[in-house]
C-alpha cells in the first residue's frame, strides 16, 4: 500500500528514496534513543534523513562544516532513552 500523497510528487519520491536508501522504517516507531526523525540540512542539497548515530557523529565533531547546516531531530519525549541522549549531546536549558 503506497502511502497517500503530500505535497508533491517531486518531494515524495525523494522522501521515498532517501528512507528506502538508508534503510529506515518511519512506521516502526523511534529507536533505541528515541529518535522518530532526523534530518542533517545542507544548503543548496535536499535534506538528508539520519539515524541516531549519524547524528551524534555530526555533534561530536570538531569540524562541523559551515555555520548553516544543521540537524532537525525529533525525539519521543515518552522514550526512556530520549532524555540522557539529548542531555549528553546537546546543550539544553535547565528548565528542559
Amino acid at each position: 500500500m503506497r502511502t497517500p500523497m503530500v505535497g508533491n510528487k517531486v518531494s515524495n519520491d525523494l522522501m521515498s528514496t532517501q528512507t528506502t536508501s538508508q534503510n529506515i522504517d518511519p512506521s516502526s516507531g523511534p529507536d533505541q534513543y528515541g529518535l522518530i526523525w532526523g534530518y542533517h540540512f545542507v544548503p543548496n542539497r535536499p535534506a538528508q534523513l539520519i539515524t541516531s548515530e549519524a547524528a551524534v557523529e555530526f555533534l561530536t565533531a570538531s569540524d562541523r562544516g559551515p555555520p548553516d547546516e544543521f540537524l532537525w531531530l525529533h525525539f519521543s519525549r515518552s522514550h526512556t532513552a530520549s532524555e540522557p541522549w539529548l542531555r549528553r549531546y546537546l546543550t539544553l536549558p535547565d528548565t528542559f
